[in-house]
């Protein structure tokens, strides 16, 4: 819901294209800053669980900033670029420990497991943009806001009720910066490391700005369907994602991964090319559903050969350092918001897909 209702907000307030992509990318860039740090803290405590619910709520009491002021119509572009900031860097910290949690909770089907999490992901990514661009047309973008903090809320309620044992072997040993310095070092040694984080930043220059910045564009000014039609595109994005991850439940560890992925990433850059060339709205929808299919298979299969792959003492970390790739998207939000606005939306998707499938050919 965030993601619809942010960005059409911010386009209705200045009308650009760019400042989309500005406002996206001030709540990634805290990925970049502080997604490694999040790691670290992540290996260090003992209670993951604990350190997800001050991460959750730090993300509530911004959104009832943001409720406050969009409702009492003092609502400014710069508000919502230091709530993104905010939000995004308490995020940084969320991301690392919520998907180390994973794999401390289950470690017999972690492919599975990591397959099921996607799933209900997906599940609130589907829903999510539908009721979003339901609300933001009928009731405004206030009550939207105010629908994310209550679930929000319940969120850190849910959290709390995680029964997660408290972690037998955290890092002790060094100083946060040493910790620091230790994997990322790590990180660059290892060649599956290195190279999935390579993919996943790619991905997220090239690729995932049609989400967070194309989208209220292709919705106003290609397809004219307004806020609710935003949100029925971002939907669709959230069907394939939940059937991709569905997929990976069901195969589970009968493929091969790495081939997989690439795959993968190759029709994610096909299919967001042909969704470029469309100008009719219902197979733009189909389309978008078949990117959202490969995205999620690809992250899905990126996430479980990371955790895997790593030792205990360093999960934390690597989670850490494939949450650091995804503050490199700032760069991508700007540039796709910068051609978006010289010459439009359409030509800024297609670079988008060839980039990637050129990539993932090499």
């Amino acid at each position: 819901m965030e993601t619809v209702v942010l960005g059409w907000l911010v386009l209705d307030i200045t009308g650009s294209p760019f400042m989309v992509g500005v406002i996206t990318a001030a709540r990634s860039f805290p990925f970049l800053l502080f997604g490694a740090l999040g790691g670290v803290v992540a290996d260090r405590v003992p209670s993951r669980p604990r350190l997800l619910v001050y991460a959750q709520s730090g993300i509530v009491l911004v959104t009832i900033v943001v409720v406050f002021l969009v409702t009492s119509g003092l609502v400014q572009v710069w508000h919502l670029m230091a709530a993104a900031f905010l939000s995004g860097t308490a995020m940084a910290f969320d991301q690392p420990t919520r998907q180390s949690l994973v794999y401390d909770l289950v470690r017999e089907d972690l492919v599975n497991a990591l397959a099921m999490n996607s799933s209900a992901f997906n599940v609130a990514r589907l829903l999510g943009p539908a009721v979003g661009g339901v609300l933001l047309a009928g009731a405004g973008p206030g009550a939207c806001f105010i629908a994310m903090a209550v679930a929000q809320l319940i969120g850190v309620l849910c959290i709390q009720r995680v029964g997660a044992p408290p972690r037998a072997r955290p890092v002790q040993s060094g100083s946060v910066w040493q910790n620091l310095k230790e994997g990322l070092g790590y990180a660059w040694r290892n060649p599956v490391i290195r190279t999935l984080l390579l993919v996943e930043a790619v991905t997220d220059v090239a690729a995932l700005p049609y989400v967070f910045v194309l989208m209220p564009v292709f919705a106003r000014d290609v397809f004219a369907v307004g806020a609710s039609g935003l949100g029925f595109m971002t939907a669709s994005v959230g069907i394939g994602a939940l059937a991709g991850a569905l997929s990976i439940a069901l195969i589970g560890d009968r493929m091969r991964k790495g081939l997989v992925l690439i795959i993968a990433v190759l029709l994610f850059g096909i299919f967001l090319f042909l969704f470029s060339q469309s100008s009719w709205y219902p197979l733009s929808l189909a389309l978008l559903a078949l990117t959202g299919v490969f995205n999620s298979i690809q992250v899905k299969l990126e996430a479980i050969l990371l955790q895997t792959t790593v030792p205990e003492d360093m999960r934390g970390r690597m989670m850490g350092a494939y949450v650091v790739t995804w503050g490199v998207m700032p760069i991508g939000n700007l540039q796709a918001g910068a051609v978006a606005a010289w010459a439009g939306a359409p030509l800024a998707a297609a670079v988008g897909g060839l980039v990637l499938f050129l990539f993932a050919l090499v």
